[in-house]
C-alpha cells in the first residue's frame, strides 16, 4: 500500500506542477488586480505542498520496508467495493449537477462520500454534510459572488 500512496502522491505533484504551468500562461496580474491564472496558480501550489508531505513519508516506509524481509511484510488489501462507490459517487455529481443544482447535488454527493468513508450514525453524517455543504455556498455564493448551477429551478 505504501507504494500506491507514493505514486498518488507523485500523481498528485505532477497534476499540481501542469496546474501552475497552465495557469500562468493564463496570466497572473497581481493580488489586487488578479488575472485568470492566479486562482488556479495559487491551488496548484497549494497542491504540490500539501501532496509534498505523503510523498516523503511513503517513500521513507517504502525504503524501511524494503530492508525488512518480504515474508514478514503483510500489505492491506484495496476495498474495491468502495473505490467503485467513489467513482459512482463523483459521475453521478457530475451527471446531476446541472439538473439538481449545486445545493442539492453537493448535500448527495458529501452524503455518499462519508457513508463511504465511516459509516456512523446517518443523521450525524446527514448533518456533517449539510454544515459543509452550507459552508462552501456561503463563501463562494455569498462571499465570492460565483455562480453556480441552480437546477431544475431554472427550467421551463
Amino acid at each position: 500500500m505504501k507504494k500506491g500512496n507514493l505514486i498518488f502522491s507523485l500523481t498528485l505533484e505532477g497534476i499540481g506542477i501542469l496546474v501552475i504551468v497552465e495557469s500562468y500562461g493564463l496570466g497572473l496580474q497581481t493580488l489586487t488586480n488578479p488575472g485568470p491564472g492566479l486562482f488556479p496558480f495559487l491551488l496548484g501550489i497549494l497542491l504540490c505542498a500539501l501532496s509534498l508531505s505523503p510523498f516523503i513519508t511513503s517513500l521513507k516506509d517504502l525504503i524501511k520496508i524494503n530492508r525488512i524481509k518480504k515474508d514478514q511484510v503483510v500489505e492491506p488489501q484495496a476495498n474495491i467495493i468502495e473505490l467503485v462507490a467513489v467513482i459512482a459517487c463523483l459521475i453521478g455529481y457530475f451527471l446531476l449537477l446541472n439538473i439538481l443544482g449545486f445545493l442539492i447535488d453537493t448535500f448527495l454527493f458529501l452524503f455518499g462520500l462519508f457513508l463511504i468513508g465511516s459509516p456512523r450514525n446517518v443523521l450525524y453524517v446527514a448533518i456533517l454534510s449539510a454544515a459543509v455543504d452550507a459552508l462552501a455556498y456561503l463563501v463562494f455564493k455569498i462571499l465570492l459572488q460565483v455562480q453556480f448551477p441552480s437546477g431544475f429551478t431554472n427550467i421551463g
